[in-house]
Protein backbone atom coordinates (compact mmCIF):
# COMPACT_ATOMS: atom_id res chain seq x y z
CA UNK A 1 0.00 0.00 0.00
CA UNK A 2 1.12 3.83 -0.69
CA UNK A 3 1.26 6.16 1.24
CA UNK A 4 -1.04 9.36 0.05
CA UNK A 5 1.93 11.28 -0.66
CA UNK A 6 3.37 8.43 -2.87
CA UNK A 7 -0.09 7.94 -5.02
CA UNK A 8 0.29 12.10 -5.52
CA UNK A 9 3.98 12.02 -6.51
CA UNK A 10 4.19 8.65 -7.73
CA UNK A 11 8.07 9.96 -9.12
CA UNK A 12 8.97 11.48 -5.67
CA UNK A 13 11.94 8.95 -4.17
CA UNK A 14 11.74 7.67 -0.42
CA UNK A 15 14.54 5.62 0.34
CA UNK A 16 15.17 3.97 3.36
CA UNK A 17 18.55 1.76 4.41
CA UNK A 18 19.61 0.03 7.67
CA UNK A 19 22.94 1.21 8.67
CA UNK A 20 25.01 -1.22 8.65
CA UNK A 21 27.63 0.08 11.69
CA UNK A 22 26.58 1.49 15.33
CA UNK A 23 26.07 4.88 15.38
CA UNK A 24 26.22 7.68 18.22
CA UNK A 25 24.73 11.60 18.64
CA UNK A 26 26.90 13.78 21.01
CA UNK A 27 26.06 17.02 22.11
CA UNK A 28 29.28 18.77 23.55
CA UNK A 29 30.51 15.60 25.31
CA UNK A 30 26.80 13.83 26.33
CA UNK A 31 25.87 10.90 24.42
CA UNK A 32 22.24 11.26 23.50
CA UNK A 33 21.98 8.20 21.14
CA UNK A 34 23.74 5.33 20.40
CA UNK A 35 22.51 2.40 19.03
CA UNK A 36 23.09 -0.60 16.22
CA UNK A 37 19.31 -0.37 14.73
CA UNK A 38 19.37 2.87 12.86
CA UNK A 39 17.84 4.05 9.55
CA UNK A 40 18.85 6.34 7.18
CA UNK A 41 16.36 8.06 4.92
CA UNK A 42 17.31 9.71 1.95
CA UNK A 43 14.67 11.50 0.23
CA UNK A 44 14.31 13.47 -2.84
CA UNK A 45 15.19 17.37 -2.16
CA UNK A 46 16.23 16.71 1.42
CA UNK A 47 19.35 16.30 3.45
CA UNK A 48 19.97 12.71 4.62
CA UNK A 49 18.08 12.11 8.19
CA UNK A 50 18.89 9.18 10.89
CA UNK A 51 15.93 7.27 12.74
CA UNK A 52 17.31 5.75 16.16
CA UNK A 53 14.83 3.75 17.92
CA UNK A 54 13.34 5.41 21.02
CA UNK A 55 14.88 3.24 23.51
CA UNK A 56 18.42 4.01 22.31
CA UNK A 57 17.93 7.70 22.94
CA UNK A 58 18.08 8.99 26.37
CA UNK A 59 14.63 11.07 26.28
CA UNK A 60 15.74 12.26 29.39
CA UNK A 61 18.22 14.69 27.81
CA UNK A 62 15.20 16.40 24.98
CA UNK A 63 12.02 18.19 25.88
CA UNK A 64 9.77 18.80 23.28
CA UNK A 65 10.01 22.00 20.96
CA UNK A 66 6.72 23.50 19.66
CA UNK A 67 7.96 22.63 16.23
CA UNK A 68 5.59 20.27 14.01
CA UNK A 69 5.22 19.39 10.43
CA UNK A 70 3.70 17.21 8.21
CA UNK A 71 5.16 15.49 5.53
CA UNK A 72 2.58 13.29 2.51
CA UNK A 73 5.25 10.68 2.30
CA UNK A 74 6.05 10.29 6.38
CA UNK A 75 3.31 11.73 8.46
CA UNK A 76 3.45 14.18 11.30
CA UNK A 77 6.35 14.88 13.46
CA UNK A 78 6.84 16.72 16.56
CA UNK A 79 10.81 17.68 16.77
CA UNK A 80 12.94 18.09 19.99
CA UNK A 81 15.66 20.08 21.50
CA UNK A 82 17.94 19.30 24.15
CA UNK A 83 16.88 19.86 27.56
CA UNK A 84 18.19 23.12 29.41
CA UNK A 85 20.11 21.37 31.88
CA UNK A 86 21.64 19.25 29.25
CA UNK A 87 23.38 22.30 27.19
Amino acid sequence: MKSPGHRQHPTHRVAETRVPARMRVLYGADVLAESSDVIEVDEDGNPRRWYFPRQDVRMDALEPSETRSHCPFKGTRRTSRCAPETA
